[in-house]
């Protein structure tokens, strides 16, 4: 272990807030910046607090907001401290659209200096009963002390901390409660769902509401002149494919990599050699769905996966691909973000990886009936724009 620091962990005879608490006995001057501080943690810590300043020692703590976790109530008491410590305490709260998210304890002693860097908030889960993991370091000639008071300078200077004042913390608290209650309200819907005892769109609609309004690429109007454009593409390709009798595998390579480029499943283009290994069976796939009459989403599925079980890398995103493209009202495009998409709204039976393997023609017949109710519900026109929403929410949540 090097000289001068140790790492601190909570335990049952120890923790983060023995060790923070017993700081603050000889301390001259504090240091603390947190991500979150919550009321379950005032009797440890607002008690030494009182006491160390009333010795003497001045300090400075700033609070994060990010996210809404941050108590009202902790910041009311912290607040009282702050006005009852004749200026030796300053207040300070986050005031970034980042995220706030330093742990630091740092103080100056009359024999030297203390700083603790981890991952322990001011919380009761951060004092004892969460894991969590820091390193405390004996500060002798005081430079990582200077630096914290640096830091936490700048971060007064570019704004990303401002001073606590109680209209601020009102209005905090006003939004908390909002955040709060819906919170609440999510996790019970999410367990209902979870339990397959609720299908709501609630979600979907809203992010459809944002994607509508969103004009960027993403959004609605692009997404659904893209997609129009590329299925009609994609539909010729696939005949031209499906015409190619015996060919060579590089001009097969050719028009299979200008039919992929035409759909919207990621990852695609990772396996087109190994796919134009099989080319032949490939084309015979394709030349057979196309002579199908309306077949239903379990039957072209199961005529397409009977050949592409032995095409690696022709997965259950391209089958259906294929398949929406020549029909977009009967067949959805099914993959992870679809799937995805579908928990959201509380069908939930699907495999998160849809794989040929652990996807029959039943439960792709499913997956495509729960695919058009959302449809529907959302009055959409046809399946592309589902898929279009469904990515939309994959991926600008991630």
């Amino acid at each position: 272990m090097a000289q001068g620091l140790k790492l601190l962990l909570n335990g049952y005879d120890s923790g983060h807030g023995d060790e923070i608490i017993g700081l603050l006995a000889n301390a001259e001057h504090l240091e603390c910046m947190v991500a979150f501080a919550k009321s379950s943690a005032s009797e440890t810590f607002i008690k030494p607090l009182n006491q160390a300043i009333a010795c003497g020692m001045t300090a400075r703590v700033a609070v994060g907001l990010s996210l809404f976790v941050t108590d009202p109530a902790m910041l009311y008491e912290l607040l009282k401290v702050e006005k009852n410590s004749q200026n030796k305490l300053e207040l300070y709260l986050s005031s970034t659209e980042d995220t706030f998210h330093p742990k630091i304890y740092a103080v100056r002693e009359p024999g030297g200096h203390k700083v603790i860097v981890g991952s322990a908030n001011l919380t009761a889960g951060g004092f004892s009963n969460n894991y969590e993991a820091s390193v405390v370091a004996n500060d002798h000639d005081g430079a990582l002390m200077e630096s914290v008071q640096k830091h936490f300078g700048e971060l007064i200077e570019e704004g990303a901390l401002t001073r606590a004042s109680k209209a601020q913390i009102d209005k905090y608290a006003k939004l908390h409660a909002v955040h709060e209650a819906w919170r609440k309200m999510a996790n019970r819907r999410a367990e209902k769902i979870s339990r397959g005892d609720l299908h709501s769109l609630d979600v979907l609609a809203d992010r459809l509401a944002d994607m509508k309004a969103d004009t960027s690429p993403y959004g609605f109007t692009a997404q659904k002149n893209h997609r129009a454009e590329n299925r009609l593409v994609a539909r010729r390709r696939i005949k031209e494919i499906a015409g190619l009798g015996k060919v060579a595998r590089d001009t097969f390579l050719d028009a299979y990599e200008g039919l992929i480029e035409c759909f919207h499943s990621g990852g695609l283009h990772r396996g087109k050699r190994i796919v134009s290994q099989k080319s032949s069976r490939f084309i015979t796939a394709l030349a057979e769905v196309l002579e199908l009459n309306r077949a239903t989403p379990a039957q072209a599925f199961e005529l397409l996966h009977s050949h592409f079980e032995d095409i690696q890398r022709a997965g259950i995103n391209v089958l259906t691909e294929i398949l929406h493209a020549l029909d977009n009202k009967r067949y959805a495009v099914m993959n992870q973000n679809a799937v995805s998409g579908l928990i959201v709204a509380g069908y939930d039976q699907y495999p998160l990886r849809p794989l040929k393997t652990n996807i029959t023609p039943e439960l792709y017949e499913q997956f495509c009936r729960n695919a058009r109710e959302v449809q529907s519900q959302l009055e959409l026109e046809n399946l592309s724009e589902v898929d279009a929403l469904f990515n939309y929410v994959y991926w600008l949540d991630e």
